[in-house]
């Protein structure tokens, strides 16, 4: 199973204020209901907080149980 989730947020109180949170990635079941997935998050803000970045990504690796 391949996924991409993006979602948009604008601050109702400050329309110029937004970021963008993105997450893509493959999921592979395994066996007895356990899954493995590999993802790449993407975090980007307009107008970060003083001394932050304007992004942060991240790898992430999951081994997990459910459906």
């Amino acid at each position: 199973q391949v996924f991409h989730h993006n979602d948009g947020l604008v601050d109702t109180q400050d329309t110029n204020n937004w970021r963008i949170i993105t997450r893509t990635g493959v999921r592979i079941p395994l066996v007895l209901s356990f899954f493995t997935s590999l993802q790449f998050n993407y975090n980007w803000t307009n107008s970060p907080a003083d001394g932050k970045e304007e992004f942060d990504q991240g790898i992430i690796f999951k081994l997990g149980w459910g459906q």
